[in-house]
């Protein structure tokens, strides 16, 4: 069983290189997991780069305020820049598509920047691959995303991106397979272990005893990258395999986990 704070671990101790996508359907989730980040790489040393839409800067810039960062300090002192989404993507994109040369000068040059003279490799948050990404412009996003991953091995860092869809829309991981194989890790929900819980009696609920069955072949299952929470890894292989199943059990994993309080599972 995994606990709830396996993305606050995961995001609190980066290595070099990973390069984590984030799944988020509201902005609180989004808010909790960037703040935790960013914050906890500046309190051990960390510089941050955050590249975001205006609406999106504000939320990070509290969420970092409630967590003891000073902001201002921070950029003052040029261990934190925030940058506009939409303005920075607009300075490397040439008719309509990222380009090295442009994105190493724009990106590469504040990410060269803000990594000098630090001790502590950075860590960095985009969103202009989901701007490409709900405008449909999904070759785009992947060309952005394999541009940030060669950056990254000339000037070593963490990064996350995040892609405001619906985790458990039916099919989502596939059209977003493209994309998440440039990355290390994802972060589908907020908690982990209710998902577990979540899929261990939607997949009782949907095929009785045969559920059981397939759960105990669903853990073997191994995760293809990136690595994501075991229960999100059989669901992606459900929807991929045996999607006239997969239907009816990713709904009832939807309704289960976001109904309020524990949801009781029997021993398996």
């Amino acid at each position: 069983m995994f606990s709830s704070s396996t993305w606050q671990n995961l995001l609190a101790n980066p290595r070099s290189g990973d390069h984590y996508i984030q799944l988020y359907d509201e902005d609180q989730f989004l808010f909790e997991t960037v703040g935790h980040f960013i914050a906890t790489g500046l309190k051990a040393g960390r510089p941050g780069i955050l590249i975001a839409t205006p609406a999106h800067l504000g939320g990070f810039r509290a969420t970092l305020e409630e967590k003891n960062i000073d902001v201002a300090r921070a950029e003052k002192e040029a261990r934190l820049v925030l940058l506009d989404a939409a303005q920075t993507l607009s300075r490397f994109l040439v008719n309509g598509y990222p380009k090295p040369e442009p994105f190493n000068a724009v990106v590469g040059g504040v990410v060269e920047r803000v990594s000098r003279g630090a001790t502590v490799e950075l860590c960095a948050y985009g969103e202009m691959v989901n701007l490409l990404f709900q405008k449909g412009d999904r070759p785009q996003a992947r060309i952005l995303e394999d541009l940030w991953n060669t950056l990254a091995r000339k000037y070593p860092f963490t990064l996350l991106c995040a892609y405001k869809v619906d985790t458990f829309e039916q099919g989502v991981l596939s059209t977003l397979m493209e994309i998440t194989c440039s990355h290390s890790h994802l972060i589908p929900v907020r908690d982990y272990e209710r998902l577990e819980k979540a899929l261990d009696r939607a997949l009782e609920e949907e095929l009785g005893r045969d559920g059981l069955a397939l759960r105990s072949i669903l853990e073997a299952y191994p995760p293809r990258l990136p690595h994501m929470p075991p229960a999100q890894a059989a669901l992606v292989w459900l929807q991929q395999s045996l999607p006239m199943i997969a239907e009816p059990v990713v709904a009832r994993v939807r309704e289960l986990y976001r109904a309020a309080g524990e949801i009781p599972v029997k021993a398996r």
